[in-house]
């Protein structure tokens, strides 16, 4: 009950925050958009009772049109031209027919407008792009121009650049003349709105634009880097890859649109790869919601509908890069069918979850359908089916769309989180039951170990210690000291996390090898090598039994007897114990045999010693042997796991 509150109360926020993001942007729009709607009659546009001070117009409506033709102020003043036509603006020149045929993509023309204003006073234009060059002129004084404008391939040069124009009308009464010429694009003329208005006013417009692109742009890049840290960490989760390279993609596309912030920032990028950035955007956008959309329901879906999409984006891309624009840009009203068609079976998939009642399928339906309606809105308006004064709407669909993308992502990690925190809390409880059977086993190993305590060996020790008794009697209590030492140190019951210091272990060491000195007398010579400043736990009887091994099946088999040699010390970030002895030796086999083999009496008390070291440690001893020579065992304890503390080692 309490996660259905929650989840509800998540549903409410983020809808309350989608509805204020939708707010401002309208608000936003209606405020820095909202010209005179005023349309030209007959190449004339009547703004003489408009006040452009605090409003701007569009110079939209009908153009005067002279197809094949570059008139200059000039040649309209002194030549009698009758030929005038008049053509929608802004609109592609393609869809205008002259004597029953529509107008070629390749060619060009002049556009001319009366315009008349209530005074003279500064006045500012904004241009976008035109296909693909133009020049204009107020009366005869050229102001703006973009590329290169001629009459044929070789004589023009394609451009893209939005432009801003500050000018003082000669009169009341003025001509706007554009010569437009087009040999690269499908699609010729003039495409977008042309706006006028005070300079504070169109540069408002600008800043607007700029500043919108900016934002967008920005906070699509922070998202694909946090995401691909994401995908970087955790290179199972591909919908934060997905993420990525849609944010990415969006990023180019951003950045070819609106104020073209690409060709500021690259004024010399070529004109082609200008082009395919463009259309290679527009490929992969659908296929990469799709994958998207697929990743988070996961779905199961007969016709392999992911590979399908990626071969059309990859085979798109190859085509839009070695065949000519004029070419690949003739399908632009298919690519951007193919692409809505792609976004609405994605929607499709997101529906079919919302009625299965999966997660978050009504956050993805609402961004999904909102992507999917401004997409089809900038597909007609850029076709100039529709005209009004909000322009392209392509920039609040993607905000919203990887706004809710963003959130759903997080919602997901914040689950996945709480999931870790109850799975990390459940392995807590598991590691200690495990360490609970460890400290069991470890006391089992320790008994195990002190069963092989041999009777006989406390039997001869008596009775060597009985023998001093009557000629040595300091020497015999000498040596029932050090048989009481060994015999604690063997059996220290106190201890039930099995550690004890170095300094105990020695001592029963040096008990044990006193008692064997008191037997065999000089067949057995000792050394101790030991830095006395090394203060640590170790795991309980590892030394002695290690030492005694030695003397046992090294020195003692030996004819004539050898020496043990104990050294200790620091090595890097490890207390090296070495046992050495120059006793009969053995061969490598042999020495594996003592680890692994089983059944194997000789070894068990090593085979034991390496067990406990790897249960405290993570590694074990290691025996380097060689036969006549002798034998030497090393054990690395790890100084900071054994630090001399008593909190840490109580039983």
């Amino acid at each position: 009950m309490r996660n259905i509150k929650k989840q509800s109360k998540i549903r409410l926020i983020a809808i309350i925050v989608l509805l204020c993001v939708l707010l401002t942007a309208a608000m936003i729009i209606w405020k820095t958009q909202s010209p005179v709607h005023l349309v030209a009659q007959n190449g004339v546009l009547d703004l003489s009772d408009e006040d452009l001070k605090h409003s701007h117009s569009n110079l939209s409506g009908e153009w005067e049109f002279y197809w094949n033709r570059l008139y200059t102020y000039q040649d309209f003043q002194t030549q009698n031209i009758d030929e005038t036509q008049y053509i929608e603006v802004p609109k592609t020149w393609n869809s205008y027919k002259i004597d029953g045929e529509n107008l070629p993509g390749f060619g060009y023309a002049t556009y001319r407008v009366k315009v008349k204003v209530s005074e003279i006073s500064a006045l500012s234009l904004r241009l976008d792009s035109m296909s693909t060059a133009y020049r204009l002129y107020v009366n005869d004084i050229e102001i703006a121009s973009n590329g290169t404008v001629g009459t044929s391939k070789e004589t023009s040069k394609p451009y893209f650049c939005p432009s801003v124009v500050d000018f003082t009308p000669p009169a009341s009464e003025f001509y706007i003349i554009i010569q437009v010429s087009n040999f690269t694009y499908a699609r010729g003329g003039i495409w977008y709105e042309i706006n006028l208005g005070s300079h504070a006013q169109i540069d408002t417009l600008g800043r607007i634009i700029t500043y919108k692109d900016a934002i967008l742009i920005g906070s699509l890049l922070i998202m694909a880097l946090y995401y691909a840290s994401f995908y970087l960490v955790l290179r199972k989760d591909k919908t934060s890859k997905y993420f990525m390279i849609l944010c990415i993609i969006f990023i180019v596309r951003t950045a070819l649109y609106g104020d073209m912030l690409m060709i500021r920032l690259f004024p010399d990028m070529p004109f082609k790869l200008l082009i395919f950035l463009t259309y290679a955007s527009l490929y992969w956008i659908p296929v990469v919601i799709y994958w998207m959309i697929e990743s988070i329901y996961e779905c199961k879906l007969r016709f392999p509908f992911k590979k399908a999409f990626l071969l059309y984006g990859i085979s798109a891309t190859v085509f839009t890069a070695f065949l000519p624009i004029s070419v690949y840009t003739s399908f632009v009203t298919l690519i951007e069918a193919i692409g809505i068609l792609i976004v609405a079976f994605s929607v499709y998939l997101v529906v079919r979850a919302f009625c299965k009642k999966k997660k978050w399928a009504w956050l993805i339906l609402l961004a999904a359908v909102i992507i999917l309606a401004t997409g089809v809105h900038d597909v007609l308006y850029q076709a100039n089916v529709i005209h009004h004064c909000f322009g392209e709407m392509a920039s609040i669909g993607i905000f919203m769309f990887m706004f809710a993308f963003a959130f759903i992502i997080a919602s997901r990690l914040s689950y996945d989180y709480e999931q870790s925190k109850l799975l990390s809390a459940a392995l807590t409880k598991a590691l200690e039951k495990e360490k609970e059977s460890s400290v069991e086993l470890l006391k089992t190993e320790l008994s195990f170990l002190q069963a092989q305590i041999k009777p006989h060996f406390i039997y001869n020790s008596l009775s060597v210690i009985a023998a001093f008794t009557l000629d040595e009697p300091v020497k015999a209590k000498e040596l029932l000291y050090h048989l009481t030492a060994y015999l604690r140190g063997s059996f220290n019951f106190e201890n039930y996390n099995g550690l004890t210091t170095l300094t105990d272990e020695l001592e029963t060491v040096k008990a044990y090898i006193a008692i064997e000195k008191a037997r065999f007398e000089d067949k057995l010579q000792v050394k101790y090598d030991i830095d006395e400043n090394i203060s640590i736990f170790i795991p309980m009887l590892t030394i002695q039994p290690v030492v005694e091994n030695a003397v046992r099946h090294g020195i003692l088999k030996k004819p004539g007897g050898g020496m043990v040699i104990l050294r200790i010390y620091r090595e890097e970030s490890s207390v090296v114990i070495k046992v050495e002895d120059n006793g009969i030796g053995m061969d490598k086999q042999k020495a594996e045999n003592l680890m692994v083999e089983q059944g194997n009496t000789k070894g068990v008390g090593l085979k034991n010693i390496n067990r406990r070291l790897h249960l405290f440690y993570g590694s074990g001893l290691t025996i380097q042997s060689e036969e006549s020579v002798g034998t030497i065992i090393t054990i690395r304890i790890p100084e900071k796991g054994g630090d001399l503390d008593e909190s840490n080692h109580s039983g």
